[in-house]
């Protein structure tokens, strides 16, 4: 079993915390390659569009424009999350009432992509005292993953305490990630999935963990991966 996270020391695998010029040098080529990529849908299907011989086609070519613009907005809110100076908002609250939130996105997910979801989280009495809401935009990030990991028919999700910390795990029973492609996860705009795939999401989800302290950490083999996402427990 092969295991990184978000903190790699040597220069190839760069943590996405570092406000170095080479970080984000990186993070404003990505954005032009990708935006390139985007406008040149756009502007063959406005083309399209315009010389439609049917409201139908125009419609269906309209359709297309409007989602690739959506995907340019998600693109530029997700690269300035990777870039921004911004800290977290902490605030108290229960694990326990965050876990149930993450349960139903966890079973959401399930169902959308025709998978089973098991919950194999205790109940908890502790508290958390961090941004809720970047732990959710990182455990998001997470079950999305599992949820299109190739061959994953389950995944799941755990939750332990342990010396001063809570891990968040989501376990999935796909055929895991390749050796070669695994110290690579957390690069800016590295994808394995296609065109369609901005290469982005856990870059960002690393920045969030980082700033609160935590980490992200990956074990896969060919047995599948776990996705952890550690962050300390009020005191």
């Amino acid at each position: 079993m092969l295991s990184f996270f978000n903190k790699p020391s040597d220069s190839d695998k760069k943590p996405p915390g570092d406000d170095s010029s080479a970080y984000l040098n990186e993070l404003v080529r990505g954005l032009i390659h990708k935006h390139n990529n985007i406008l040149t849908i756009t502007q063959g299907y406005a083309n399209l569009l315009i010389n439609a011989e049917s409201l139908e086609e125009a419609r269906q070519n309209a359709a297309i424009i409007a989602k690739s613009s959506e995907k340019a907005a998600e693109l530029n809110a997700r690269v300035i999350a990777c870039a921004s100076s911004d800290e977290p908002h902490p605030r108290a609250f229960a694990l326990e009432s965050f876990l149930d939130s993450t349960r139903k996105l966890a079973r959401e997910t399930a169902l959308r992509h025709n998978l089973t979801f098991e919950d194999k989280s205790p109940p908890s009495s502790l508290q958390l005292d961090t941004d809720s809401d970047w732990l959710t935009e990182i455990l998001t990030e997470l079950i999305q993953n599992a949820a299109e990991a190739p061959g994953v028919t389950t995944f799941q999700l755990l939750c332990q305490p342990a010396d001063g910390h809570i891990t968040i795990s989501i376990k999935d029973n796909g055929s895991g990630i390749p050796d070669d492609i695994l110290p690579h996860i957390f690069r800016p705009f590295y994808t394995t999935k296609g065109r369609e795939h901005l290469g982005i999401g856990l870059t960002r989800s690393a920045r969030f963990a980082d700033k609160l302290t935590g980490r992200i950490s990956f074990e896969s083999s060919e047995n599948g991966t776990t996705a952890s996402l550690q962050i300390p427990i009020t005191p």
